[in-house]
């Protein structure tokens, strides 16, 4: 059963939310946000249920369409200061009972589909900063809230099929009109006894709110904080956006690589080049490979998909989630195919959305390994998200994701090196290396720590 919880200072309620397809809106074919017709209606009393949904994603939208429903565009907004426990959602995804949500989740080895967990977190992400950001009035049209980006997002442990899952999440950091949002997702014991639960997958969001008429970004409820919990909370979330700041200043498409990067390139340069050849012509030098070796090129794959309405968020655009979900899919797929094995997700970061993914545009997915650590076993892979305009033809990088893989010790031998044959390999095997750098060894100690750490109890 799922589960919303809404805590104040004073009163803390429970809400039980029924499984299954909930009500979104529609108005007419005529009323989506598609290239022919611009339009993002607001909620009209006629609707249809979303089944492309979880039902875990679908609850949360329900209570946030009811609200836009009661809104009024003349009421003007009030700055309210806002605690943690304000913004605090939870709901429990239960496999243990449920014989049908588990069919819905799971993976052809028996696991868990990841792809469809990450469409709930992204929903529940934003259900968080709505929770935030309303000023206690019904009649106060609900800010435009959109995913910036997704900074992180770490499994600490594997997922079971047959275990309850529960996800839980809150403000962490506030800014002017951004909110880093954590979420957590834990694993309960048969008891249901929270405080025996296991830390399965830690994750953080950046939201963006924006008016509702303008699409402009707007100030949103300052955090307030009170308890020493608070403030710890407070300061890993501020950590985690200060990262997450530091890391696309310093992407390689803002400042060319440092000299040990540079280094590394030449030295993967020096392995697969016939050297010799130089004295005779040097520019017809023609990579050498090993039998160990593939270019990124060779583990491409490739999805088109046409964005129907059924795709659609709350704001008549392609719901963020669903592209996590698709893009993650096609991911594990070539993670299949380069490792010949069962590839282990380990991590994400650095996905950031630049643009809106309308109805009716036509979405083009490119993957391809970009790194590999045959010592490690390990390996990177890339997926790029292109929106085409179809009366025009005209593409727009949506999003580039990247998720990070392992196989088991005893499949490290199947893996092979991925060898760069141009600049553009090498910047993406440098970029793959760092977020490796940053999620292994300690920094995965360091995520476990800030995930207990980071606990919060909205009754305290």
């Amino acid at each position: 059963m799922l589960r919303n919880f809404t805590a104040t200072k004073t009163v803390r309620t429970r809400s039980f939310v029924r499984p299954g397809p909930q009500i979104l809106y529609r108005s007419s074919a005529r009323r989506f946000n598609t290239y022919e017709n611009n339009a993002s209606p607001k909620p009209t009393e006629e609707h249809t249920p979303l089944r492309s949904r979880t039902s875990f994603t679908n609850s949360l939208w329900s209570t946030r369409l009811q609200a836009m429903r009661q809104a009024e565009e003349s009421t003007k907004r009030k700055l309210i200061p806002k605690r943690m426990a304000e913004s605090y959602v939870e709901g429990v995804l239960p496999f243990s009972s449920d014989a049908d949500m588990r069919e819905d989740y799971q993976n052809t080895w028996g696991g868990l589909r990841l792809g469809k967990l990450f469409e709930d977190l992204d929903a529940l992400s934003g259900m968080i900063a709505y929770r935030h950001c309303e000023d206690g009035d019904v009649h106060t049209l609900p800010l435009r809230i959109v995913t910036a980006s997704v900074d992180r997002i770490d499994l600490l442990n594997p997922l079971t099929a047959d275990k309850d899952l529960k996800l839980s999440g809150h403000v962490a950091y506030v800014g002017k009109s951004s909110m880093n949002i954590t979420i957590r997702v834990e694993e309960l014991p048969e008891d249901g006894d929270a405080s025996k639960s296991t830390p399965i997958l830690l994750s953080n969001f950046t939201m963006v709110a924006r008016d509702p008429l303008t699409n402009k970004p707007v100030s949103i409820n300052p955090l307030h904080v009170e308890s020493e919990k608070e403030k710890l909370i407070g300061s890993l979330g501020n950590e985690t956006r200060k990262r997450a700041s530091y890391h696309r200043s310093h992407a390689l498409s803002r400042e060319p690589p440092t000299q040990e990067e540079v280094a590394r390139i030449h030295s993967v340069w020096l392995g697969q080049e016939h050297l010799d050849s130089m004295t005779h012509d040097p520019f017809h030098v023609q990579p050498s490979r090993s039998p160990d070796q593939v270019t990124p090129a060779e583990t491409a794959l490739r999805r088109v998909n046409i964005c129907h309405p059924q795709e659609r968020n709350i704001h008549n655009n392609v719901f963020g989630g669903y592209l996590m979900r698709e893009s993650f899919d096609l991911a594990h797929a070539t993670a299949t195919l380069f490792a010949h094995a069962r590839p282990i997700f380990t991590s994400s970061s650095s996905i950031a959305f630049q643009k809106p993914v309308p109805i009716g545009s036509i979405l083009d997915f490119h993957s391809r390994v970009v790194y590999s650590n045959v010592d490690r076993g390990s390996f990177s892979v890339s997926v790029s998200a292109e929106v085409i305009d179809p009366l025009t033809g005209e593409r727009q990088t949506t999003c580039v994701f990247h998720y990070a893989f392992r196989v088991k010790d005893e499949k490290k031998d199947t893996l092979k090196r991925i060898a760069a044959v141009n600049y553009g390999d090498a910047m993406r095997s440098v970029m793959a290396l760092r977020r490796e750098q940053e999620s292994g060894g300690a920094e995965k100690e360091r995520q476990f720590e800030e995930f207990e750490k980071g606990r919060f109890d909205p009754k305290a």
